[in-house]
């Protein structure tokens, strides 16, 4: 009791101190900086907060908006300042020796300081989070729309934040800490505050950013909350440790004055040293070391979808010609099935009632679950279970080589293996990547997948070299008999009958690439291909690259008439029955939704009640908006759409219309409140026959019919290309 009150006395000690010093007054002030700005931004310009979502939380959309800058700067900055500024107090009245003649033992001088530091840094998260709510508060009284913005609390999520941020922060701030209570200069602990900040980035491009870096450990928070449930994530506890075994260095250090009396002076002073920091250093090393889900002995996926619709099914697809593999029933929104038949790692569509998919990679031997959450303003896949780094880390959307700029800019054309080997180099850093990949939750990928990814890396590269080289062999065909070192490397890691990559368009591209670089024919590239595919070995590989290839053809065919050829030329060299069946079953979809068919009638009711029919439209070109509610990204389409049909109200020969494809439909009625005049907005009276109609396998779908009540596209491209003006154009233009 008596140390307990000893440092009771020393911390009120060190509020006394802090009174006249602005420490806790200048983080605060940083705290409530940027919600200031944001408030104030938001006054002026209107269009910080434009929505078309219903019911947007502005306390969740202004706190995802700052709390970025906030941690990895503004934050950074109060850790910085104020534990330089604690201990320096005492070296600027040379006080330090006066403290240590008081009634308080060093280890409550010590501690009690640090303690008052983590405190401010405490209040100046909570002073955030406040001036988040308060500032989110008066843009919803004063200027919002409260149409679409609503105010709720988040309380659960402010608080973990906030934990996170603070334990997250305990190892960066027990170093500054240290740091300004071992040394009398100023500037040294700012100096080092911020050289860890700017050197971070740095780091990060060589890929040198070790993982208990300290403003790493901060940042992580960022990167959203543990995968499995979790409060805090391994980081947070990383940053504990190191702290602790800083702080316990730090004190020794304090108290011996010296670094030979803080840890040389006798046995057993040298004893503890070695026994603490060594313990201290384990515990860290074991939390760093990642940890890999192990295989099951069944394979099982199941999950859970959130959602005001009435579903019915989920269905697995192959990745590579979306062929059913397994049908799930969905009871009370839940699904389990235990799969039987033999499943190579890959990535696999799953399907929900023919209107929302989602990917997901796993294998056979894999226990995989799915929570899925789809409502008018969310559209959320948490993928866990023992793939849980696969469906976390696997994507490549981050790739970049710099010859991707001198292809676009034409540069370099004159110096292939200067190219070549460079691209060597990248290649080589993005497999240090790999190695190097992690989720939140310390969980790294399994032998399977590390390999599918290296390989995928491969395959980029190639195909970059690729384009790259057909660009300076136009320049100089001289090097058309030379061999680069980026070809010969990568040609010995990625084989060209490789059926586990065919669920990668990038890999096909490299295949097709590599099958056609030959023929000198004046045939088109996609016929090229296939007639390249169509030679292969009867293998599986072959079976699945010409079905996936042909059905690819058949749907950009252009008229009924190319379907056909395709259709009577390749058909025939798929020998697996199943594969032959899907590709007959979209070939005679394809051709009754070919350019000239006429379109199928449907029948559709207005906002108003009134029932419509397509056959009321004849004599107009029509343009549909297939789409619902809960579709993320028929939402996001929906205003270029609208956009687009503004520019036409005018016509009064062409009609622009959304069919939703909602089963409630009081969310749709909801919806289009708002909705402008210059679309027609209806909704379908029989869903299921319309799906089947027009063959829908994901919404949203854009439809042109012309006046005769004839498909011109059946799958136009998206509103935001400028494929959809052109396409309108080009049918108002026709005769």
């Amino acid at each position: 009791m008596n140390r307990i009150s000893n440092f009771f006395n020393a911390y009120r000690t060190e509020g006394i101190k802090l009174k006249n010093t602005n420490i806790l007054t200048t983080a605060l002030i940083l705290s409530v900086f940027l919600p200031l700005i944001l408030f104030i931004t938001g006054i002026f310009s209107e269009d910080v907060y434009q929505t078309t979502a219903k019911e947007v939380n502005i306390v969740t959309e202004n706190f995802s908006n700052l709390k970025k800058s906030f941690i990895q700067f503004f934050y950074c900055i109060i850790m910085i300042l104020s534990a330089s500024r604690i201990s320096q107090i005492e070296f600027k009245n040379n006080t330090w020796q006066l403290i240590e003649t008081q009634p308080l033992y060093k280890t409550s001088i010590y501690f009690a300081k640090f303690t008052k530091l983590y405190v401010i840094c405490l209040l100046s998260i909570v002073c955030f989070v406040a001036s988040v709510y308060l500032f989110s508060y008066l843009q919803h009284l004063f200027y919002l729309d409260k149409d679409h913005y609503i105010f709720s609390w988040e309380l659960m999520n402010m608080l973990k934040f906030s934990s996170r941020v603070l334990v997250a922060s305990f190892l960066p701030l027990a170093l500054m800490y240290v740091i300004s209570v071992r040394f009398s200069n100023f500037f040294l602990t700012i100096l080092v505050g911020f050289g860890l900040l700017i050197a971070q980035p740095i780091l990060t491009y060589l890929q040198l950013l070790p993982k208990w870096y300290p403003f790493k450990l901060t940042s992580n928070v960022l990167l959203g909350d543990s995968d499995l449930g979790y409060w805090f994530v391994y980081s947070e506890g990383l940053s504990v440790v190191i702290g602790l075994l800083l702080l316990f260095i730090g004190y020794q250090w304090y108290a011996g004055k010296s670094f030979r009396f803080a840890f040389l002076k006798d046995v057993k002073r040298v004893l503890v040293s070695i026994f603490v920091i060594g313990i201290g250093s384990a515990l860290a090393y074991w939390i760093c070391v990642p940890n890999q889900m192990q295989r099951s002995n069944t394979t099982l996926i199941k999950g859970s979808v959130i959602t005001e619709q009435p579903l019915s099914k989920v269905y697995l697809l192959d990745p590579v010609i979306k062929d059913t593999l397994e049908t799930i029933t969905l009871q009370n929104n839940t699904f389990e099935k235990t799969i039987t038949q033999p499943l190579p790692f890959g990535k696999y569509i799953l399907v929900l009632d023919n209107s929302y998919n989602t990917e997901v990679y796993m294998s056979s031997d894999d226990i995989v679950n799915i929570e899925l959450k789809l409502t008018p303003d969310e559209n959320t896949t948490k993928i866990t279970g023992t793939r849980l780094a696969e469906n976390s880390v696997m994507e490549l959307n981050r790739l970049y080589s710099d010859t991707e700029y001198y292809i676009n800019s034409d540069m370099m054309l004159n110096k292939p293996d200067f190219i070549s080997d460079q691209m060597v180099k990248e290649y080589q850093k993005e497999l240090k990547k790999i190695n190097k990949s992690y989720t939140k939750d310390n969980y790294i990928l399994r032998e399977d997948a590390t390999a599918i990814l290296k390989k995928q890396v491969g395959v980029y590269f190639l195909n970059t070299w690729y384009r790259y080289y057909q660009k300076a062999l136009n320049e100089n065909p001289a090097i058309s008999n030379t061999s680069f070192s980026i070809v010969t490397l990568l040609e010995k890691e990625v084989a060209l009958n490789d059926a586990s990559l065919l669920f990668d368009p990038n890999y096909i591209q490299y295949v097709k690439n590599t099958l056609i670089k030959k023929d000198n024919s004046g045939l088109d590239e996609n016929t090229k291909f296939l007639n390249a595919a169509a030679q292969l070995p009867d293998d599986l590989f072959k079976q699945k690259l010409l079905t996936a290839t042909l059905l690819q053809s058949l749907s950009e065919s252009k008229s009924k008439q190319e379907a056909d050829e395709l259709y009577a030329m390749y058909h025939s060299k798929i020998s697996n029955t199943k594969y032959a069946q899907l590709v007959t079953h979209t070939y005679r979809n394809i051709v009754r939704l070919s350019k000239g068919a006429p379109a199928p009638v449907f029948t559709a009711s207005t906002a108003d009640g009134k029932t419509i029919s397509l056959e009321d439209y004849k004599g107009k070109f029509v343009v549909i908006d297939v789409w619902a509610t809960w579709c993320g990204p028929c939402r996001y389409q929906s205003p270029k759409f609208e956009k687009v049909a503004n520019r036409y109200m005018n016509n009064k020969n062409i009609v622009f219309m959304a069919v939703s494809m909602d089963q409630k439909k009081e969310n749709w009625s909801i919806a289009v409140k708002d909705k402008k005049s210059s679309v027609l907005q209806v909704h379908a009276n029989q869903i299921n026959a319309f799906s089947e109609d027009y063959y829908l396998s994901s919404i949203p779908k854009f439809i042109l019919i012309d006046p005769q009540g004839n498909l011109l596209n059946a799958d136009m491209p998206f509103p935001d290309s400028n494929g959809f003006d052109d396409a309108i154009e080009n049918a108002l233009k026709q005769p």
